[in-house]
């Protein structure tokens, strides 16, 4: 997802994506004026992540939007 499609939707709330590639999916908010980028891995919990890092960056833009419930139910 492109950086301007990805603010104006963090404007209206969390977005929900999945990375095929790395078999991760990441839950991005924002929280007062920082962007913060959660991740969760098959079989683990979910972590927060450096929302600036390259790889974390390479799955926020190449990511696919998926739901709430999606997210929720990636294990």
């Amino acid at each position: 997802m492109d950086v301007v499609k990805l603010c104006s939707k963090l404007e209206k709330g969390a977005v929900y994506l999945k990375d095929d590639y790395e078999d991760i999916v990441l839950r991005v908010v924002v929280i007062g004026k920082s962007t913060h980028c959660f991740i969760k891995r098959r079989g683990r919990t979910e972590v927060e992540v450096d929302s600036t890092d390259k790889d974390i960056f390479e799955s926020k833009m190449y990511g696919d939007e998926i739901s709430k419930e999606e997210y929720e139910e990636f294990r």
